[in-house]
């Protein structure tokens, strides 16, 4: 993918994570040390949320920052669960992105099925849980959060939308178990 200039590179510049992650870049199969590339990366990807404050998150970043301080979550291990149950959820209505993704992280093959086999393979390799259950979180506390979310900013705004207190359960209850659903 060749950038112009001035504009981003949405998903593609995930790139310069992966240095950072070990097992991810497999011309040296280790990472470097220090965090700087993490960081840097990091950085970029929050600067979005930073320029457009009055953009509503997506499913993924509204859920987990409702979920983590409700529930006691690690944000980062929030968000790992919660990226590979909304990229399942969504890839109907954005599967040009999912190439992308899958692009970006030298996945095998192409579309919602090669990304989100990506991006399960390097999670599992962090030691991210599958499911919020495996991070602690009880079933029955799910409720809280999507009821909560939707008193704080309503339905989260994503390329699939999520059809308001219902849409949203189901979506934490994938994220429980970690079972993703064949069809949603």
């Amino acid at each position: 993918m060749r950038r112009r200039a001035g504009r981003p590179r949405p998903f593609t510049d995930v790139r310069r994570l992966l240095p950072a992650i070990p097992g991810t870049d497999p011309a040296r199969g280790a990472a470097p040390s220090g965090r700087r590339p993490v960081a840097l990366g990091a950085f970029q990807a929050a600067s979005v949320l930073a320029a457009l404050p009055r953009v509503r998150m997506s499913a993924a970043h509204a859920i987990v920052h409702t979920l983590s301080p409700l529930l006691g979550v690690s944000h980062a291990v929030a968000h790992g669960v919660l990226c590979r149950t909304v990229m399942s959820y969504t890839a109907p209505s954005v599967g040009d992105r999912h190439a992308l993704i899958a692009a970006a992280l030298d996945a095998r093959g192409t579309g919602p099925a090669a990304a989100l086999d990506r991006v399960t393979s390097l999670l599992d390799g962090l030691g991210v849980p599958r499911g919020l259950r495996d991070a602690g979180v009880r079933r029955d506390r799910l409720p809280l959060v999507a009821d909560a979310l939707l008193r704080a900013s309503g339905p989260p705004a994503n390329p699939r939308p999520v059809r308001g207190r219902e849409g949203l359960l189901r979506i934490l209850g994938h994220a429980w178990s970690g079972e993703l659903p064949a069809n949603w």
